[in-house]
């Protein structure tokens, strides 16, 4: 009885108590650990070889009931809490998650037998894939094929880890080649110069408004013919024809600010230009160059890259963040990373602001995954590579609707999402021209522009003033003129009437009133028209002012 119930208390027990704790060997900290020569916990898997060989078993079951001895390497794809000591129920990583729906499909365990270790920093990659191969029965990382790895015993299982080596670099520009002509400038600047060219086109119509000499052409109804022109002024062609000094100075204000400007842009556009055309996004201008380059130290991307470029500049990382910091911080040119792994970063806190991109070709094209011994005769090892990897392959199987390894692989990205860097991506701005370069322009341009204008009706006030005086002394003049014509009929009216006595007829009388109130009529009429013309073009240029201060 007590055989039948210690099994069923020891799995009750830890279920109670949390995940399985690592086995073989106990977790040690890598700054500690030491690969034992002398450890081995590979099991012999030839009896199970051997029912596969002879036809006793179909090799997806080969495993079912064996307890495996993984080891797993402590990375980002596996959350090994340290503290505790033990896999965490929730997130466990992308590794843990493969692994337990592989051994689901093989009917094989693993969690009560598994080592965990880190890598130690006085060992290379290679050094630790080779111990653990041969310690353990599977190693479970990324580990990136390759014939050198190959050529000495290691047998990769199906990949789940795209290891191409790609080349990542500070971006310079993200958007299509439709819009690059805006690259010299930023939105701020392209907004203010769309604004100052409205605003002087309205400015000038103005001028002309309150002076219609301003300029040759006629005053128009609206300000759009002179938007026009001070929007054609941006590309260097100018087409304004002041005649006033307000209209000359603010001419020249336009000129010089379109001119610098321009400049501004066609400058930092060449510069845009000779920068984006430099041969820098292959590794072979890169080393050519002798330009700097961020790359983990002992990874198989160093390893593939001294090999095809043996005199490259290395800058050597601890870790790949530590690659992409670099780039960043302007230590390297580039950065060598595997797609997969960039996949990831593009997404995290690392790439601040999204400022790194991926360029050029591949270098060179690798798969990762699992990896065991090559091991057909002493432990027979290569049947849980076999295995496995059919196991893997045929995971989507299961439930093709579900995608397993695609939506594993996304979701481990999305947990460990800080930005998003796929849709809109902050551009890098280090070069373009913000408007703190060219505050001082557009400042000038608006003094010069305010004293035209100030200017302008400066002038019109005093006309207005010198219109009205002059008005008041033709009003007097008139008066005085009537009156003397006034007097002049009555006084021929008198002479006619002591003349001609009693014989002038009533209706040479009534003839000669009507010619007096007929010209003071017309008189009075004209002075009106006149004035009332004054106040409307006053009133409207009044109103076009309080709009445009508003």
């Amino acid at each position: 009885m007590l055989a039948i119930f210690l099994p069923l208390l020891l799995l009750l027990l830890s279920c109670c108590y949390g995940q399985e704790s690592p086995s073989i060997p106990p977790y040690t900290k890598g700054d500690d650990f030491q690969l034992d020569p002398n450890a081995n916990y590979r099991q012999d898997l030839c009896p199970a070889y051997e029912k596969v060989k002879m036809g006793n078993a179909s090799l997806p079951e080969a495993l079912r009931g064996v307890a495996l001895r993984p080891v797993l390497l402590i990375n980002k794809y596996f959350n090994f809490d340290k503290e505790k000591g033990i896999i965490p129920e929730k997130n466990p990583g992308l590794k843990v998650e493969l692994l337990d729906k592989i051994c689901e499909r093989a009917g094989c365990t693993w969690r009560d037998s598994y080592g965990v270790i880190e890598k130690p920093e006085n060992k290379t990659f290679d050094e630790l894939l080779h111990w653990s191969i041969e310690k353990y029965d599977i190693s479970i990382t990324w580990w990136a094929e390759s014939l050198e790895r190959m050529e000495v015993g290691v047998g990769f299982m199906e990949p789940w880890y795209n290891a191409d080596i790609v080349m990542v670099k500070k971006r310079t520009d993200s958007r299509s080649s439709l819009m690059r002509w805006m690259r010299p400038f930023t939105s701020r600047v392209w907004f203010l110069i769309a604004v100052t060219i409205v605003a002087s086109g309205v400015v000038y119509w103005i001028l002309k408004l309150l002076d219609p000499d301003t300029d040759e052409s006629e005053v128009s109804k609206n300000p759009s013919s002179s938007i026009f022109l001070a929007s054609i002024s941006f590309t260097s062609q100018f087409d304004f024809h002041p005649l006033t000094h307000a209209g000359r100075i603010f001419a020249f204000s336009i000129s010089l600010w379109a001119f610098l400007i321009g400049n501004s842009y066609v400058a930092n556009l060449t510069s845009f230009l000779v920068t984006e055309n430099r041969p820098e996004t292959t590794m072979s201008a890169i080393v050519q160059k002798n330009r700097p380059v961020c790359i983990r130290s002992t990874s198989q991307q160093d390893t593939a890259i001294l090999r095809l470029h043996p005199t490259v500049m290395r800058k050597l990382k601890v870790d790949q963040d530590q690659v992409y910091q670099g780039v960043l911080d302007g230590d390297c040119t580039i950065g060598i990373t595997t797609f997969s792994d960039w996949d990831e970063s593009k997404n995290r806190e690392i790439n601040t602001n999204c400022n790194l991109e991926i360029v050029g070709p591949v270098i060179e094209r690798h798969d990762g995954g699992f990896a065991t011994l090559a091991d057909t005769g002493d432990k027979c090892t290569s049947l849980i590579r076999d295995v496995l990897g059919y196991h893997l392959s045929h995971i989507e199987n299961d439930n093709p609707a579900e995608k397993f390894r695609t939506n594993a692989w996304e979701r481990h990205i999305e947990l460990r999402k800080d930005q998003d860097c796929t849709g809109n991506i902050e551009e890098d701005i280090g070069n373009r021209l913000k408007f703190t370069h060219v505050s001082s322009i557009f400042f000038f341009h608006g003094v010069l522009t305010a004293f035209a204008l100030c200017l302008a009706l400066l002038i019109w006030r005093l006309r207005k003033r010198e219109t009205r005086n002059k008005n008041t002394n033709q009003h007097s003049n008139l008066r005085k003129t009537l009156q003397g014509k006034e007097k002049g009929v009555l006084q021929r009216s008198l002479e006619t009437s002591f003349a001609m006595s009693n014989n002038i007829s009533d209706a040479t009388k009534e003839e000669d009133r009507i010619i007096i109130d007929q010209m003071r009529n017309i008189v009075k009429e004209e002075v009106k028209e006149h004035v009332q013309d004054l106040d409307t073009k006053v009133s409207e240029v009044l109103r076009l002012l309080r709009i445009f201060i508003t």
